[in-house]
Formats: structure tokens, C-alpha cells, sequence
């Protein structure tokens, strides 16, 4: 008798998993909210210190020109650009009303002035003697007030 034998195989599959273990990390926030602050400075006032100028004046002649200086206290340059005139005056016995402000006077220039600094300028045509100023305002010094006018540079 023959006898045959069956053999089966069987393959089993083998899955091999591979858990990896992951490492969490927490993480606490903080926000938070307000102001900050900054104080600003004030501008100081420039000083205008008269300049006299030779200007060899004579009644009814032309206009002469005004020397002045400009100090500037602040910390930051400031560029002059205007300018009006004011008060008229004499020295001695001269009468304010012998002076006379040109209407060709300039109105605009253009001069800086130095943080700390003093700068000179002078603006040419400005003041004069009337044509029946007298012999009282021989040698005398004339004067105009000027407002200057300008910004930071």
C-alpha cells in the first residue's frame, strides 16, 4: 500500500509594527498689553541781538542795511525763513519819526542757525532817514524790532 502523505504548507505572513513613542512638550504663553511712553521736548525761543551795520544813511537816500545775531538755545539746528519789521527808533536826539522802514524791505531769507549756536546776518535795504531828517540825526544809530520766523532744519 502506498501511502502518500500531503504536505501543505503555509506561510504565515508576519507584519511587523514599529510604533515609535513620540515626546510631547507643553508649552504655557503669556501675552500681554499696555503703553509705553515718551515725553517731547518745547521748542526755546531764539534770541535777535542787533548788529549795527555802516550803512552811511543820509536824508531821503536809500535804504540802508540791518546787521543782526540769532542765538539758538535748542538742541537742533533751525532754519530762518521770514522776517517782519516792527518798532522804528533813533538814538540821541534823532526823532522816531525821522526813520523810515523801506517798502522794498525783504520779507523772506534764508539763514541757519546752529543747534547751541549763534549765527550773524544782515538784510540789505531796510531802514533809512526821511528826507527832512535833521542835523540831530548825524552819527546816530537807527533801529528796527524784526521778528524772525522758521523751523527745524
Amino acid at each position: 500500500m502506498n501511502r502518500s502523505t500531503r504536505v501543505t504548507a503555509v506561510a504565515a505572513g508576519t507584519t511587523v509594527s514599529v510604533a515609535t513613542a513620540g515626546v510631547a512638550f507643553a508649552l504655557w504663553s503669556a501675552n500681554g498689553s499696555g503703553a509705553g511712553s515718551a515725553s517731547t521736548g518745547s521748542a526755546r525761543n531764539l534770541t535777535v541781538t542787533a548788529a549795527a551795520t555802516d550803512a552811511g544813511l543820509y536824508p531821503g537816500g536809500p535804504a540802508g542795511a540791518v546787521g543782526f545775531s540769532v542765538t539758538n538755545p535748542n538742541p537742533y539746528p533751525v532754519t530762518l525763513t521770514g522776517v517782519s519789521y516792527g518798532d522804528l527808533d533813533a538814538s540821541g536826539s534823532c526823532e522816531p519819526d525821522d526813520v523810515v522802514l523801506a517798502g522794498s524791505a525783504p520779507t523772506s531769507l534764508n539763514l541757519v542757525v546752529p543747534a547751541g549756536g549763534t549765527t550773524a546776518g544782515t538784510l540789505p535795504g531796510v531802514i533809512g532817514l526821511a528826507e527832512d531828517a535833521g542835523d540831530e540825526c548825524q552819527g546816530v544809530t537807527l533801529s528796527v524790532d524784526l521778528a524772525l520766523t522758521g523751523s527745524q532744519r
